[in-house]
């Protein structure tokens, strides 16, 4: 998820339906709970 976040252009919602997630927002609840931060900041400070 993380790589795909920094390597692509893939929007949230379709990184969350390849992780396995039916909505974005519980992609977001999860990787924020997990990592500290939203995915769009994440992506946003590492991307490559």
């Amino acid at each position: 998820m993380r790589q795909l976040l920094t390597e692509t252009d893939l929007s949230l919602a379709a990184i969350a339906e390849r992780a396995g997630f039916r909505h974005v927002e519980y992609l977001s609840v999860a990787f924020k709970r997990a990592f500290g931060q939203p995915p769009s900041r994440y992506r946003a400070v590492n991307r490559r």
